[in-house]
């Protein structure tokens, strides 16, 4: 079992987070929330530069040519880089538990 305390976490300047085991929990799952979120986008944006120029919407502003090439590269690198940082960090730890508690209440009856 982990001992980590609120110095080895990325808390925001609110105490609340620190304030019981309970709270870092939320205050991670929270983290991985907005983590997918940001793993979604950067995939979104990523094939949107994919799709052949001719086929971007009238109001997309798009790159075009090496630009968009470049661009793609960029996106890609940022997804892996988040993806990379979600894996390092506390967010698989806190999927763990949280996947944990629904298996046992699943398996329980009490959801």
């Amino acid at each position: 079992m982990s001992t980590a305390t609120a110095q080895d976490h990325d808390y925001d300047a609110d105490p609340i987070w620190t304030s019981s085991r309970t709270a870092r929990q939320i205050h991670d799952l929270g983290r991985v929330e907005k983590d997918i979120g940001r793993l979604l986008s950067l995939a979104s944006s990523s094939l949107a530069l994919l799709a052949l120029p001719q086929t971007d919407a009238p109001d997309a502003i798009l790159p075009q040519g090496d630009e968009r090439s470049e661009q793609f590269v960029a996106e890609v690198g940022q997804y892996f880089e988040t993806l990379d940082a979600c894996t390092s960090s506390s967010a698989p730890a806190a999927a763990r538990r949280y996947r944990r508690r629904w298996c046992w209440r699943w398996e329980r009856g009490k959801c």
